[in-house]
This record gives structure tokens, C-alpha cells and sequence, in this order.
């Protein structure tokens, strides 16, 4: 779970800043913005605690609504955003089975 979270995180100022204009964005105010939202729960995420994971998840949501929209919108990020969905819903699938463990 923490892994994917990770990848997430790095994922953005790569997506939104690196990346050459047509898939990204060239925004470092953008990538700092998105980059520094998914810090707050971080230490929390890398010690397996489960209230901030879930803190995280709920942070990812605008995450997994932007991505939605970029690949609804704009042809030529379709792959962008389809990576920054799967790793949303990847965080999610995880959180999942970490909760249905505890609960059994």
C-alpha cells in the first residue's frame, strides 16, 4: 500500500512538471501544490497506520477526479491520467484488503 501511495506522490511533479507540454503541464506551481497535499499523511502511510491511511485516501479523491477529467478532455494526456488513476485505484484496492485483514 505504501509503495503505490509513494508512486503516487512522485508521480505528480513528474506528470506536472517534467513532462513536455502535450501530456503535462510544465507547472511547478501545480506539481507543488499537488505534491505537498499527499505529504500530510505520509508518515502515517509509511508507519501502516490505518486513520491516516484512510486520511489518504481521502486526499486521493481529487487526484482520481482529475484524472478522470484529463482523460475525458485532452487526447493526448489520456495515458498521464490513465496512470494517475490506476495508481489511485490501486491505493484504494490496497486499503481495501488492509481493512477487510483487520476487520477479520
Amino acid at each position: 500500500m505504501r509503495w503505490i501511495y509513494l508512486a503516487l506522490l512522485i508521480w505528480q511533479p513528474i506528470w506536472l512538471w517534467w513532462l513536455p507540454a502535450p501530456a503535462g503541464y510544465r507547472s511547478p506551481v501545480a506539481a507543488a501544490i499537488a505534491f505537498l497535499l499527499l505529504l500530510l499523511p505520509l508518515h502515517g502511510v509509511l508507519n501502516n497506520r490505518y486513520r491516516p491511511a484512510i486520511w489518504a485516501a481521502y486526499l486521493s479523491l481529487p487526484y482520481f477526479m482529475f484524472g478522470v477529467m484529463e482523460m475525458w478532455s485532452r487526447p493526448p494526456a489520456r495515458w498521464t491520467a490513465g496512470l494517475q488513476i490506476a495508481l489511485v485505484i490501486g491505493y484504494w484496492w490496497c486499503l481495501s484488503r488492509q481493512a477487510r485483514r483487520l476487520h477479520q
